[in-house]
This record gives C-alpha cells, structure tokens and sequence, in this order.
C-alpha cells in the first residue's frame, strides 16, 4: 500500500526510530471505513500525542510512544491488558534497530503471571472506588430516574469490565470486541449473566440493567473481595450488605 510508504517515510524524517501498524488492517480485518492505525515511537516523544488525518481518502491515525511507554506493557497490567495482543499482531514498517522487533517477541512470550500481582491490587482499587456509582444507581432505581441511572452505569461498567480481566488475564485483541472478549473469558457463568444485561445485549430495560448492574458489583465482590486492601474492607463490605438489602426489598 502506497499510503504506508507515504507516512512511514515523513514520520523517519520527522526523528522517528520505529514505524508499525496496527488495528484491523494489521490482522487482515479492514473494511472500508478502517482506519490506518499507526504508531511512531521516539527516544523522546514530541509535543503532540496523536495526529489525526485524511490521506487518499482513507483516515490516517498517527499516536506517538516513548521507547519507555512501549516497555511499561511488561510491567503494568492495565497497560499489558491492552497493549500485549496489539504487539503480537503489530506489522512492523520501519525498525531499523530492531528494538521493537525485540519488544514483539517478548510480547508472544508474555505470561500474566508477570503482572498479576498488580493487577489483583487494582481489582481491589475498582471494588472501593466504584461505591458512589452503586449508591448513585440505588437512588435511580428508587425513584425510577432512567437519565441518573444510565449514567451511573457508565461510570462503574468499565472498572467492573476490569475486575474480571484482571482476574482472567483477558488480553484485549481489539476495542472491537472488547466486551465479549472479557465475557468469554470470565469463568463465573452468574457473573456473566449480569454482565451481559448490564451492558444491554440482552433487551432488558434501563432499570433491569441497573439492578444487573448492582447483582454484577455483589457477584465481584463475592468472587474477589479478598483482594481489597485493609484500609478499605470494611467500607466494601458494607456496600456489599447494602446492595443485598436493597435487592432482598425488591430492588426497583
């Protein structure tokens, strides 16, 4: 593809040390209105972060690394969640060094082990800093705010989307299928179903994802509570007894 000779050799002029493309046309699943997902990566990232643009015809998305970002992939579990995937499939351009091309066969050897730990703490970290959320969606439920709980939901979906991936190790191939990658890996098939009303695959109404919403913040808890750090227990806890008295009452 001409495009890609295009850009790799304006961003070589512009000091970058590699050149890759990932996303969708990395993998062979581009269709017509993908996107060219490109990284350029520098010993000192520039200014700007992304450059976003047309080209031909086709938009063109340029993000800009550090060497030291890239890295941050093996040691931190958010970043490895989904970074590590992206790696495997990465279609190198420009590499001259051949430091990214290092950097990718760590990736295919990548175990969670060497994260996990990490990532057991921020499971605890989502459980405490999502209570305001489960409260928020108790209110709404109560006075059968639909606006207040929608966006309660949005606030607390993602972090207990992480629970389960922190726990599972689910690297993240693509955005695309970010939801049914987590929801396949999840072992839990309880756990799974609240997930999937939560997010509104299943045609339930505002309010019964919100209670799936509460049922899933319980479930986390009874399946990895463990891991909430000392300071933060008994507050976790205590929103754990209130959602289930809540929904004892009969919920909305």
């Amino acid at each position: 593809m001409d495009i890609l000779g295009t850009i790799t050799e304006q961003l070589v002029q512009e000091g970058a040390e590699a050149v890759l493309l990932l996303g969708s046309f990395s993998r062979g699943e581009e269709v017509p209105y993908s996107d060219l997902d490109l990284h350029a990566v520098y010993q000192t990232v520039p200014t700007y972060q992304q450059r976003i643009a047309y080209l031909d015809g086709r938009l063109v998305t340029v993000s800009f690394y550090t060497w030291d970002r890239k890295e941050l992939a093996f040691t931190d579990a958010q970043t490895a969640l989904w970074n590590i995937e992206g790696m495997r499939h990465t279609r190198i351009l420009h590499d001259p060094e051949g430091r990214f091309a290092a950097l990718q066969t760590r990736a295919q050897a990548f175990d969670w082990s060497q994260v996990r730990e990490g990532a057991l703490g921020r499971i605890g970290s989502h459980l405490y800093n999502t209570i305001e959320e489960c409260h928020k969606i108790m209110g709404a439920l109560l006075t059968h705010n639909a606006e207040k709980c929608m966006f309660a939901m949005e606030g607390i979906k993602w972090s207990l989307a992480e629970i389960s991936a922190f726990a599972s190790g689910a690297l993240i191939v693509t955005e695309n299928r970010y939801w049914s990658t987590i929801h396949q890996a999840e072992p839990d098939p309880e756990w799974k179903e609240h997930f999937w009303t939560m997010l509104g695959f299943t045609g339930a109404s505002v309010f019964e994802r919100g209670e799936a919403t509460l049922k899933l913040y319980l479930r986390s808890f009874e399946l990895h509570g463990e891991h909430v750090n000392e300071e933060h227990k008994n507050t976790v806890q205590q929103t754990a007894e209130t959602i289930r008295a809540f929904l004892a009452q009969g919920g909305y």
